[in-house]
């Protein structure tokens, strides 16, 4: 079993889960729960945003197996790129790693009953890396903002208010 297998089953679980977790008031949880759709390309989960840093809206492939968020920079506008900032990454399909191009901080849109963005610092990249998508939404950022992927419900999910583990973040 994959490590992206292993985490589809654990989210499923505890999207089962949620489902019977005490009710709070529907608006308390509106209120504080913020989403954005996903989709489901070659068994892979993929988010598209419309951002102010990018020349058009981007698709990310989400890899909780990835230790770093990346993006290819010829999506991004000109002012939002930072090329002092650099570094090494392994893995990309390649045997030696890469060098990263710099780095640019693109606000992540979530919609709610107020929209909100997220702050994502994103490492750039040659496009050859980025395969079909844009970019991938590593678990640098996944982390950080402790978001929730929810496959059945296809929906990448971060809470304002408690998200202080996975399960909080769906029953709260």
């Amino acid at each position: 079993m994959t490590p992206f297998t292993m985490l589809v089953v654990a989210l499923e679980i505890v999207s089962v889960k949620a489902g019977s977790c005490g009710s709070s008031s529907g608006s308390e949880k509106k209120k504080n729960i913020h989403t954005t759709d996903i989709i489901i390309e070659n068994n892979l989960p993929c988010a598209i945003f419309d951002t102010n840093a990018t020349i058009r809206p981007i698709k990310l492939m989400i890899d909780t197996g990835s230790t770093m968020t990346i993006v290819a920079s010829d999506v991004l506008k000109k002012g939002v790129i930072n090329t002092r900032d650099r570094t090494s990454y392994g893995g990309l399909g390649t045997s030696t790693g890469i060098n990263t191009l710099g780095v640019a901080w693109v606000a992540l849109p979530f919609t709610g009953e107020v929209n909100v963005t997220i702050d994502a610092r994103m490492n750039l990249v040659d496009r050859k890396f980025t395969h079909e998508w844009d970019g991938i939404l590593g678990a640098d950022v996944m982390l950080h903002y402790r978001l929730v992927l929810d496959i059945p419900t296809q929906k990448l999910i971060y809470n304002t208010k408690n998200n202080s583990n996975l399960l909080n973040a769906l029953c709260k």
